[in-house]
């Protein structure tokens, strides 16, 4: 019987439950800081107290030991309270709604990539579908790495799947579109079309 080679699951890769969508730019990169930025962005915010905080913390760290080995340990401590993780305290960023007295992760994708979005039926989303908006609830999983560069050392997350799984209220500038308050207009007839032609 031949052996089937089973890829291994990269050490940072985390699958978080549900979240709540903020600021997403997911069918196309996000320009609002950078004109020339070619990455899709999200940030999902979680309660403090979420069962999924200590599994992010601790796929930090474990990226933190692969990249740096005996230093590991005290370069994610250094790194995360010089706030250069993918997880943030919501309450730095209290003036953006629903932030306060959450934590938030902050995930970009590769280059000229976006991550899988997905339905609850896991049916592929197109932004015409208008599912995935600022404020509803998704499922999404993302892989932790550590960044060693001339721009510095960060625990990065690298966005691979967004799965709507509930409605939220939408935060102000990300409404969802609702269609029921537009009824069928009929086209007018010539005469008023000359008249509002003038």
């Amino acid at each position: 019987m031949s052996e089937v080679n089973v890829k291994p699951k990269p050490e940072g890769l985390v699958t978080v439950p549900r979240a709540r969508l903020a600021m997403p730019s997911l069918f196309a990169p996000n320009l609002r800081f950078d004109p020339e930025n070619t990455q899709c962005d999200a940030k999902l915010l979680i309660a403090p107290d979420d069962p999924i905080v200590p599994v992010i913390k601790a796929a930090m760290l474990k990226v933190a030991k692969t990249k740096w080995g005996v230093k590991g340990e005290s370069q994610y401590k250094a790194l995360d309270a010089a706030d250069k993780t993918c997880l943030h305290k919501g309450d730095a960023k209290s003036d953006w709604e629903g932030f306060d007295g959450m934590l938030y992760i902050a995930a970009k994708t590769k280059p000229n990539k976006r991550p899988k979005l997905l339905g609850p039926q896991l049916q592929v989303l197109t932004e015409d579908d208008g599912t995935l908006y600022s404020g509803c609830y998704v499922k999404a999983q993302f892989n932790i790495w550590a960044m060693d560069n001339g721009f510095g050392k960060r625990l990065n997350a690298e966005l691979l799947i967004v799965q709507y799984v509930g409605k939220g209220d939408a935060f102000s500038g990300g409404a969802r579109p609702d269609e029921s308050e537009f009824d069928e207009i009929a086209a007018p007839d010539e005469s008023e079309a000359d008249d509002i032609a003038g």
